[in-house]
């Protein structure tokens, strides 16, 4: 592997490893109380900050994935809004409404599997895939994006230095979130070796 293709698959894995890591010890403080708290939190508490966690650490392993390959992906076809509007609802969301919502056009690829579909836009479609699903939703739940709880679906939009990339996920048992932290660990684990 040349100097130049290892910086480009390294770097990524150290910043997804590095924020992994950090979100991994935010969930573990929130999820493990101080002993004047033992009566307040409940396990479900402590579920609930993984609930928040996993979809994350799932979106930035398809960044991290998508950095590095993208024989997966499949050419998307027509209006990119509404591949969004049509996965969101089959996945529960509620839009606020799916009318008189803008087209976003361009070139585009998705992979969809058992916990939901990503997108890979350009770089230039970050704001306009971003003011679609606020138009659609209404505003974002907090800096990751819309989650199940406000929205009956989880919806991340991030923007990549070469790329724009849409996370749909739908809500997940505890067995369904265990099992994609187990496969997201190996694959990390895959990457570093």
């Amino acid at each position: 592997m040349s100097t130049r293709c290892q910086q480009r698959w390294i770097a990524p894995h150290c910043a997804a490893a590095k924020i992994l890591s950090m979100s991994w010890r935010m969930a573990i403080k929130r999820a493990i109380p101080m002993p004047r708290d033992i009566c307040r939190i409940s396990a479900l508490a402590a579920l609930q900050n993984m609930r928040v966690f996993i979809p994350l650490a799932l979106f930035v392993l398809a960044l991290l994935c998508s950095c590095s390959s993208r024989r997966h992906y499949v050419a998307g076809r027509g209006d990119a809004g509404q591949f969004i509007l049509r996965h969101a609802i089959a996945y529960g969301g509620h839009p606020l409404t799916t009318n008189g919502l803008s087209a976003i056009g361009g070139d585009w690829q998705y992979i969809q599997d058992e916990y939901g579909a990503d997108m890979l836009l350009s770089p230039s479609q970050y704001q306009p895939v971003k003011d679609f699903v606020r138009a659609a939703f209404g505003p974002p739940s907090n800096s990751a994006g819309w989650s199940v709880r406000e929205y009956g679906v989880c919806i991340m939009v991030q923007k990549a230095t070469s790329n724009t990339v849409v996370g749909l996920y739908p809500p997940m048992s505890d067995e369904k979130l265990a099992q994609g932290m187990r496969e997201l660990t190996q694959t990390i684990k895959k990457g570093a070796q």
